[in-house]
C-alpha cells in the first residue's frame, strides 16, 4: 500500500505544471500584469517554408519576419531564437538577435558568416542558399496575454 501511495504522489506531483515567473519584461521593467496572464508560446517559421528577403541597402544581409500574433500577447514579449537548417546555418551571425519586436511579430536578420580557422571557400549568404538549405527560425516567446 505504501508503494502505491508513493507512486501516486510521484505521478501527481510530476503532472503539475511548473511555475513560470517574469522578473523583468521586454523593456527591463517589473511587469505590472497579473501572474495568471503569463504565457510562453513557441513555434517555427518552418523548415522549407521560411520566406527570406535581402535587407534593404545590404545585399549580403538576409531577413525574415516572424508572425507571433496567434499567441495573443498584449505587449512585446521576450523572445529567444535559433536558426535551423540543413547546412551553413551554423556559420550565420545575427540570427539569435530578434529585431523590431512587437506583440504581433519580430524580424530575424542573418548578417553574414563567422570567420573560423576551418578552411572554407563559400559564396556570401543569399536567399538562394537560405532556401536551398531550408533555413528556418525556431522561437520561444514569453509575455502576457492579459
Amino acid at each position: 500500500m505504501m508503494l502505491f501511495l508513493s507512486t501516486l504522489l510521484l505521478l501527481v506531483s510530476s503532472s503539475m505544471p511548473a511555475e513560470i515567473r517574469m522578473i523583468r519584461n521586454h523593456w527591463g521593467n517589473v511587469p505590472s500584469n497579473p501572474d495568471p496572464c503569463l504565457l510562453t508560446c513557441t513555434g517555427s517559421t518552418g523548415k522549407g517554408k521560411t520566406v527570406w528577403f535581402t535587407a534593404d541597402h545590404w545585399s549580403s544581409v538576409l531577413r525574415t519576419k516572424v508572425d507571433i500574433s496567434e499567441c495573443g500577447f498584449v505587449d512585446a514579449p521576450i523572445i529567444t531564437t535559433s536558426l535551423g537548417g540543413d547546412g551553413w546555418h551554423d556559420l550565420a551571425t545575427g540570427a539569435a538577435a530578434p529585431w523590431l519586436v512587437s506583440k504581433d511579430s519580430f524580424e530575424t536578420w542573418v548578417q553574414g558568416k563567422v570567420i573560423t580557422t576551418w578552411p572554407m571557400d563559400i559564396d556570401p549568404f543569399d536567399t538562394t542558399r537560405a532556401r536551398s538549405y531550408h533555413w528556418h527560425v525556431n522561437w520561444v516567446a514569453t509575455g502576457f496575454d492579459c
